[in-house]
C-alpha cells in the first residue's frame, strides 16, 4: 500500500484490458472496466479533490506502439498519477502470431518507456502486473491460455512479470501484483468466472483489478 498526495489528474493507460470498449471519440470516456470502477470509487470517496481521470488504453497495444503514442496520450495530459498495465500482448503474440519477445528485449522496451517519462514529469508511476488464467475450452484456442498449453504461457509471461517488479523498484514505482490476485481468486471460483478467455477479465475480474488498485493506492 502507498499513500499518495491528492492527485488532480490520473491517466490509466495500456492495452485492451484498460481500453475495455471505451469511446475513443470522447476523451473523457472511461470504458467499461477497472479504470471506470476505480475512477468512480475515487470520485465518491474524495469529492473534495475533484480528481480527473482519463482512460488511454488501446486494444492490442504492445510496448512498441504504446511508446509511440506516449507523449500525446499520456504526458500531454500532465498527470499526477500514471497507472500502466501492459505486457500480456507480448505473450499473446508469441502463441497467436509466432512473434516472440525475449526477456531482454521486453526489459529494454519497458525501461525506455520509463526513462522517457521520469525526466519530464513528477507523476507517480503505478505498474500493474499482466496476468493470465487457464481455461478449459474456447472458440479461439490459439489465442487463449488453454489448460494444455498453460505451462508454455506461464514460462513466457513470468519473466516479463519479474522485469516489471524489478523496474518498479528501480524507478520508485508502485507495483500492483495482479497475477497472484487472480490466482487466489481462482481458488474460490473457476478461472473462467474471472477471465473467460484467460486474458480479458469479466465484469467480476475488472472489479477485482479495481479493488486491488484501490487497496494499494491510497489517497491521503
Amino acid at each position: 500500500m502507498q499513500h499518495l498526495q491528492p492527485p488532480r489528474t490520473i491517466v490509466y493507460i495500456g492495452d485492451s484490458v484498460t481500453d475495455c470498449e471505451r469511446n475513443r471519440e470522447d476523451g473523457r470516456d472511461l470504458g467499461n472496466g477497472y479504470a471506470r470502477i476505480a475512477a468512480e470509487a475515487l470520485s465518491s470517496r474524495h469529492p473534495e479533490f475533484a480528481i480527473t481521470c482519463y482512460n488511454r488504453g488501446i486494444s492490442g497495444d504492445r510496448l512498441e506502439s504504446l511508446t509511440e503514442r506516449w507523449e500525446d496520450d499520456c504526458l500531454r495530459l500532465k498527470p499526477d498519477v500514471i497507472s500502466l498495465l501492459i505486457g500480456v500482448n507480448h505473450t499473446v503474440h508469441r502463441f497467436k502470431r509466432d512473434r516472440t519477445t525475449d526477456t531482454d528485449t521486453f526489459e529494454a522496451l519497458y525501461r525506455r518507456l520509463l526513462e522517457k517519462t521520469v525526466p519530464v514529469t513528477d507523476a507517480k508511476l503505478i505498474l500493474l502486473e499482466p496476468f493470465v488464467l487457464p481455461v478449459e475450452r474456447s472458440d479461439t484456442p490459439e489465442f487463449v491460455p488453454m489448460l494444455s498449453r498453460y505451462t508454455e504461457w506461464r514460462e513466457d509471461l513470468e519473466p516479463k512479470q519479474a522485469v516489471i517488479r524489478k523496474l518498479a523498484k528501480e524507478f520508485g514505482a508502485l507495483h500492483v501484483p495482479l497475477d497472484a490476485r487472480f490466482a487466489r481468486a481462482a481458488d474460490t471460483r473457476p478461472p473462467a468466472y474471472w477471465i473467460p478467455d484467460g486474458v480479458h477479465p469479466s465484469a467480476a475480474g475488472h472489479a477485482l483489478i479495481a479493488e486491488a488498485w484501490l487497496e494499494d493506492v491510497q489517497i491521503s
